[in-house]
């Protein structure tokens, strides 16, 4: 019978962990921050259903979060106590040395921060404000790497092949801060990342634009990554939700000035998403990979802040039926009552519908996903079996 040591050395060797992993904390992470926004505007029997799946979202997300933590630190006690190091060079190593990888190693601080929201919302603040500061500042220690190599190799051979999609990670885990930060009294700090994530979203989507236009279309096998385009305005849309909350309330010109910007932020998702479609048969028919994660958070994101935005068309409506007090109200005054009544309750129905799409969309793609995961990581304990012998005992 093997070691257990030496089946872990050689687990590592023929999967080595990663950070980049933690798009999978990402994505159940934002189902559920999604499935909190459906239960607030869900009735009784359907909010029951609702919080169950909460709860089990949630809890799958910590449990890769905690997988992942404890992968991670097996590997590097691998490879600091046993001499020499069977795993060669470290693959955390490499992922420094390629911007690609290292921007994809943001995702596990991106998912520290999109948990510790979760947690909050779930009643745990004192948890959620240590793993926020963790998540927090490891994101904004990689954001700092990842942009100063970045400028490093501008100008050298091959700088372009390295800029993809997922230099918009970095950029959207600093966004996210708000989401659990501001609520946790972090003010502060939580603006300035937020600052820093919406600075660098134009940066990079400039890059990926010159890009393309030098070296045409992404490789197959990370075609999936150009989902990712869907998080940031997704990301600053929430992050302008949070902010109206937290400076101006529920009413006046600066409420309204906030909200425009959240739906501003929505149009610009809806027409990458638009714009998505156009590869979403290349994506599809790409061997799967890591990189399909790419599909889960990204949409996620963009499913809450729908929700986020029917919720307070919801609450106008209901306020005031006959003339919500919207900031082009100026402009129903010149409606009949009933056309105003009927234009709003037919944009509330289609919002509605589109909202229930996104969520079952999102449902059947983490599923999906999860589901070939197991899979390849079952074809990898197979395989690593018969590499050792371990199926003939």
């Amino acid at each position: 019978m093997q070691a257990p040591l030496t089946l872990l050395r050689a687990a590592f060797v023929r999967q080595p962990f990663r950070l980049g992993q933690g798009v999978v904390v990402m994505g159940w992470s934002g189902l559920t921050l999604v499935l909190m926004r459906v239960q607030a505007l869900s009735s009784a029997r359907v909010g029951g259903l609702t919080q169950t799946l909460v709860w089990l979202s949630a809890g799958v997300a910590s449990g890769v979060l905690v997988l992942l933590l404890l992968a991670l630190a097996a590997q590097t006690a691998l490879r600091f106590f046993s001499r020499p190091s069977p795993l060669g060079e470290s693959e955390l190593a490499l992922e420094r040395r390629r911007i690609p990888s290292l921007s994809a190693s943001a995702a596990l601080a991106v998912g520290m921060i999109l948990l510790a929201s979760v947690w909050f919302q779930l009643g745990y603040p004192s948890a959620s404000g240590l793993l926020w500061c963790l998540g927090a500042s490891l994101e904004a220690l990689t954001s700092g790497v990842v942009f100063c190599r970045l400028f490093q190799a501008r100008g050298q051979e091959g700088f372009w092949a390295q800029i993809t999609p997922t230099l918009l990670i970095p950029a959207v885990g600093n966004a996210l801060v708000v989401l659990a930060g501001v609520p946790l009294g972090f003010t502060v700090w939580s603006a300035l990342q937020f600052v820093l994530g919406c600075a660098c979203w134009p940066v990079v989507s400039r890059l990926l634009t010159r890009r393309l236009e030098r070296l045409g279309p992404l490789p197959l096998a990370v075609l999936p990554t150009w989902c990712i385009v869907l998080s940031p305005p997704s990301v600053v849309g929430l992050g302008l939700l949070v902010w109206r909350q937290e400076m101006v309330g529920g009413q006046g010109q600066a409420f309204w000035a906030w909200t425009a910007g959240a739906w501003g932020c929505w149009l610009v998702a809806s027409l990458s998403l638009w714009q998505l479609k156009a590869q979403a048969r290349a994506i599809l028919s790409a061997s799967f990979g890591m990189p399909h994660w790419a599909l889960s958070f990204p949409l996620a994101a963009y499913a809450s802040l729908t929700w986020a935005l029917l919720a307070g068309l919801l609450t106008a409506v209901m306020a005031s039926p006959a003339t919500p007090h919207l900031p082009w109200g100026f402009m129903m005054a010149a409606m009949t009552t009933a056309m105003t009544t009927v234009m709003w309750t037919v944009m509330c129905a289609v919002m509605w519908l589109w909202s229930s799409l996104l969520l079952f969309g999102v449902l059947a793609i983490l599923l999906t996903l999860s589901v070939k995961t197991l899979q390849l990581l079952h074809q990898s304990w197979r395989a690593l079996e018969q590499t050792l012998g371990l199926g003939a005992h």
